[in-house]
């Protein structure tokens, strides 16, 4: 069989408190948030309205509406997903700042780097590699547009291989991203069962993931 899954979403961040640099308070707005699967649209609660995230001293992340009322569990999942970096650090601005780089030298990042740009919950396995290549600077936007290349690895229990490429943009003077575009091949295969009962699912497929941000 086959599926196809389609998420696009548009979102505006306004910050509302900074502690040591970072922000652990905003508030966050749905102008888009559209799911399709198979060509069947579903349009998830959160398009139109606005939230107000704080992460908290235990790391744990609070979501209400406007009203004061908790969020409910649908919207908690789609808003917590995208403002999972809220009150933490960016370790790919903390793994560029400072650095002098020329065009053509290539940047092996930590796999920790490369799993937070993934997200940290992602379905898509550990990072096995991520490399960024300097291609240019566009000096008229700020911009220095880099090359990129991962691979991932599924778990003890599921074997797995994610290569995708694509371009990542980043603010020269600030190290935040501003555009970040790949695709690629994904292949996995998963057992469930013991002996007699063993039965082996494979997937293939293709993943296409773009972003832009916009910072006034």
């Amino acid at each position: 069989s086959s599926s196809q899954l389609v998420r696009n979403q548009q979102r505006t961040v306004v910050v509302e408190e900074v502690v040591e640099g970072l922000t652990i308070a905003a508030r966050v707005r749905y102008s888009k948030c559209e799911r399709n699967v198979d060509g069947q649209a579903s349009q998830p609660p959160v398009v139109g309205k606005t939230y107000v995230c704080r992460r908290n001293d235990d790391d744990s992340l609070t979501v209400t509406r406007t009203d004061g009322t908790f969020a409910s569990p649908d919207e908690f999942r789609i808003v917590s997903e995208s403002m999972e970096s809220l009150g933490r650090p960016n370790p790919l601005a903390e793994f560029l700042a400072g650095k002098t780089v020329a065009v053509g030298e290539v940047l092996e990042l930590p796999h920790d780097v490369g799993a937070a740009l993934l997200g940290s919950k992602t379905s898509l396995g550990h990072v096995a590699k991520f490399t960024l290549t300097l291609r240019e600077v566009l000096e008229t936007e700020g911009v220095a547009r880099f090359a990129v290349e991962i691979e991932t690895e599924g778990s003890e229990k599921t074997q797995m291989r994610l290569i995708v490429n694509g371009h990542l943009d980043v603010e020269t003077s600030t190290c935040r991203t501003r555009r970040f575009a790949v695709s690629g091949p994904l292949g996995m295969a998963t057992t469930t069962g013991t002996y007699s009962t063993a039965k082996t699912t494979y997937v293939r497929g293709k993943l296409n993931l773009s972003m832009a941000a916009e910072y006034n």
